[in-house]
């Protein structure tokens, strides 16, 4: 007797249908392939031509006198509408573009900067002429009054790095 799943004792009539079952599974995979790069090219699409239309806007905000960048707002407020001399004047005039006469609205002058004393800024809150000790002269007010020693780098007063910039010469360290 042959076993009943053993593949070579299939039917041609079996055969067939299973090549025919591959097949389908195959062209459903390609669909659905197909489908997701259509959605994909659909977006693609949309972005394009929203980009497009908002350098269109952009390129008649130019004509008109007034700031392009004005053309995303023109575009996210008026989405169907076409964008010509009459709609984006019209816009500006409404959202205060531009003047009563039609002249654009320059942005305010930055304040001028104001004469006279200007304070000076004291790092870490410290007196002004208070004396900042180098870290040799840290370490030796260690040695002599640990305690002034301790209230100085506690206010901060102290530069415990020494700069690169420092050359010790004639002196080993």
């Amino acid at each position: 007797m042959s076993d009943p799943f053993d593949p070579d004792d299939e039917s041609p009539d079996e055969q067939s249908e299973s090549k025919a079952n591959a097949a389908f599974a195959q062209q459903r995979k390609e669909l659905a392939a197909l489908k997701k790069e259509a959605e994909e090219l659909r977006v693609f699409k949309a972005q394009r031509e929203q980009l497009d239309r908002e350098d269109t806007i952009g390129s008649v905000f130019t004509e008109v006198g007034l700031n392009p960048k004005h053309a995303k707002l023109y575009a996210a407020l008026n989405p169907e509408g076409e964008a010509n001399a009459e709609s984006v004047a019209q816009f500006a005039a409404e959202y205060g573009l531009v003047t009563a006469e039609g002249e654009p609205v320059s942005a305010p002058a930055a304040p001028e900067p104001q004469k006279g004393f200007v304070p000076t800024a004291i790092p870490q809150g410290q007196s002004l002429g208070s004396k900042m000790y180098s870290h040799e002269e840290f370490m030796d007010l260690l040695q002599k009054d640990p305690d002034k020693a301790m209230q100085i780098h506690q206010a901060g007063r102290v530069e415990l790095y020494r700069s690169p910039q420092t050359h010790f010469v004639g002196r080993d360290k």
